[in-house]
């Protein structure tokens, strides 16, 4: 099969949804199918660039279209890529701010229906719109997310996709008006093999926080209070680790954990190179994530401790539905209500979701 992948960035360690697409290219290439990326909003490419991506089983052609070129200017280099590259299936991985700065691709729909060629069409659905939950406050921002919901359903309209996926239960039941199926994220972060932990001190209890920080603070210290009576419960020095950019509100969120746990030692590792992120997870005891259980299927790098064997601490408390997150790693979640005696161990770490997540993505194509 030939399958060709639409995404908006395509650098790596840079964009989710970019690793995911190269992840997941890579993947099956390993199966044996053609594979290329054409990535139509790049914003960390000056000019459009075109390339191949090598991996252990083959390349994978790619074409970088740049941010800064509004790409209905360059759509006949666009289309000329694709008919050279004569997909069976065009891969549309869709986030609004992916293909437009503002999150509004009005123009994404229209141009991608001129492309040419005898393929079908599947949709990722990543994200939807902006308030999914009807109880955003700001009328800027409940504007923004009616518009991006009319954009997706006239993208759907003008595709008219064969296949469409999304990542949790929460958006398929927003599109409940199409047929949906559940393709599960996997993690972006690779198993480093034989990780050597240096901080081998049992007399501390290492706690992770890989990913941005949640804008819910009330949320967020309910999480500390939980960790410090962790700490106390389990007679054991917490000692706090902090990987990636961990966006907007980052030096709010350290200034509260400094708060919290004024005597311990806080490690902010900033950006990491993949393998380094993949030994720090390993040598961890716990991980703590933004997200809450509705959203925690679409949470990369909450997905990545899992996969490394962490238990992690989600946002809210305990919610007993368990349709909202469909995933192997179940036991290993807790919340702030939690039983400090539940707490689980972490688990030997066995194989991540992508080869799993691979099979279903084709298995969907095919039906």
């Amino acid at each position: 099969m030939k399958i060709t992948f639409i995404c908006g960035s395509l650098e790596p360690g840079k964009d989710g949804v970019g690793d995911y697409v190269l992840r997941l290219s890579e993947e099956l290439t390993l199966s044996g199918h053609n594979v290329s990326v054409l990535a139509l909003f790049d914003k960390f490419v000056e000019k459009d660039l075109e390339g191949v991506h090598n991996c252990s089983k083959g390349s994978i052609p790619y074409l970088r279209v740049s941010h800064k070129t509004d790409y209905t200017e360059h759509f006949d280099t666009v289309n000329r890529w694709i008919v050279n590259e004569k997909p069976d299936w065009l891969s549309l991985q869709f986030v609004p701010f992916s293909f437009d700065s503002k999150g509004l691709p009005f123009k994404l729909g229209k141009l991608l229906k001129t492309l040419i060629g005898n393929f079908n069409w599947h949709i990722m659905f990543h994200e939807l719109w902006v308030g999914l939950y009807g109880n955003e406050k700001q009328i800027k921002k409940r504007v923004l997310g009616y518009l991006q919901k009319v954009l997706i359903k006239k993208l759907i309209n003008s595709l008219k996709p064969r296949c469409i996926t999304t990542t949790i239960p929460t958006y398929k039941n927003a599109l409940s008006n199409y047929q949906v199926n559940i393709l599960p994220l996997f993690g972006n972060i690779p198993i480093q093999p034989n990780v050597k932990c240096l901080d081998e001190d049992d007399t501390k209890f290492k706690v992770i926080h890989f990913g941005s920080f949640t804008t819910h603070f009330l949320q967020l210290e309910q999480q500390l209070t939980y960790l410090k009576n962790l700490s106390n419960w389990l007679n054991k020095e917490i000692k706090f680790i902090v990987m990636g950019k961990g966006g907007n509100l980052k030096d709010k969120a350290m200034a509260k954990i400094r708060d919290y746990f004024k005597d311990a030692e806080i490690l902010d590792l900033g950006t990491l190179p993949i393998h380094d992120v993949s030994s720090a997870l390993q040598c961890a005891d716990l991980g703590i994530s933004k997200a809450d259980l509705p959203m925690l299927g679409k949470s990369g790098s909450t997905i990545a401790m899992l996969e490394h064997g962490l238990p992690v601490l989600l946002r809210g408390n305990f919610n007993n539905n368990k349709e909202l997150f469909i995933n192997a790693n179940n036991n290993q979640l807790l919340f702030c209500d939690s039983p400090l005696s539940n707490v689980p161990r972490k688990k030997k770490i066995s194989n991540n979701g992508l080869p799993e997540v691979s099979a279903s993505f084709l298995n969907f194509l095919n039906h």
